[in-house]
């Protein structure tokens, strides 16, 4: 109820808020209510901490509720981090008077993150670009549509579409659907716990485990890739024949263990 609280995921409230949740059977995966709650636990040791004695509180307080607030979290709206900061420098100039252009990026990050644990931060491949933030409870098919939106922005902004045919405009907003996309399931694949202790047990080798460790859009991605699934899902995994089932969580563990470079125990490579 915290976690739904913080993140203002009035989805989930509408089902759970002023109720009791174990009259009404509430059910989870272990690892689904570990990564859902994190935000609780995070804010808990964040508030444990000394703050630092921070500037520009005045113009933060206002910057906060009107573009971290209302926009990100209750707007939904994604934003590059670069461009808040920016934001974040014309608050100050105008609610204090100050000239602030030698704010950085990360300590804006690193301040936001303390008030607004909701907040998520991924970074793009590419170094040159910006890393997007974003409230934790979107859904991954309206993250994939802001962020396109983002960078569809930002390329009319910068007026680099300009006498690109029809053609190859086409042809750019198709591999920045698929580039992003793939960094939405890369994002799931991080941000996934090292799912087996050592030493494992022999519950580590079961199917269940492996349905478990498996991330949803990982998951997802890899039935919507092979035309196993043409099912459009939110949460949970796609329904697929039990034979594929098997086939694709073997393949989103090597895809794991890839990621992780072998540092991580999972169930298909449990001895």
């Amino acid at each position: 109820m915290t976690a739904a609280t913080m993140k203002k995921d009035e989805a989930l409230l509408l089902h759970i808020r002023d109720r009791d949740l174990v009259a009404i059977e509430v059910r989870y995966h272990k690892s689904c209510y570990l990564r859902y709650t994190k935000v609780v636990t995070n804010f808990v040791k964040m508030s444990g901490q000394d703050d630092e004695q921070q500037v520009y509180e005045k113009s933060y307080s206002s910057f906060c509720k009107r573009v971290v607030e209302e926009r990100i979290i209750c707007g939904k709206e994604i934003l590059r981090l670069a461009k808040l900061n920016k934001l974040f420098i014309v608050e100050v100039r105008e609610v204090e008077g100050l000239d602030a252009s030698s704010h950085k990026t990360g300590c804006l990050k690193a301040r936001l993150k303390r008030s607004h644990p909701v907040l998520c931060f991924t970074r793009p491949f590419r170094p040159a670009d910006s890393e997007i933030v974003f409230v934790e409870s979107f859904a991954v098919e309206e993250l994939v549509e802001g962020v396109v939106q983002v960078n569809s922005t930002e390329a009319g902004e910068s007026n680099k579409t300009v006498g690109e045919s029809q053609q190859g405009g086409s042809s750019s907003h198709h591999l920045r659907d698929v580039f992003h996309a793939a960094q939405i399931v890369q994002n799931s694949i991080a941000n996934s716990t090292n799912p087996i202790r050592c030493p494992p047990t022999s519950e580590d080798t079961t199917l269940h485990k492996a349905e478990e460790v498996v991330p949803d859009e990982l998951y997802n991605f890899l039935a919507w890739t092979t035309g196993a699934s043409n099912e459009p899902k939110e949460s949970g995994k796609v329904k697929v024949p039990d034979e594929m089932h098997h086939r694709l969580l073997s393949i989103a563990q090597d895809i794991m263990r890839l990621r992780a470079e072998g540092r991580i125990l999972l169930p298909k490579r449990t001895p």
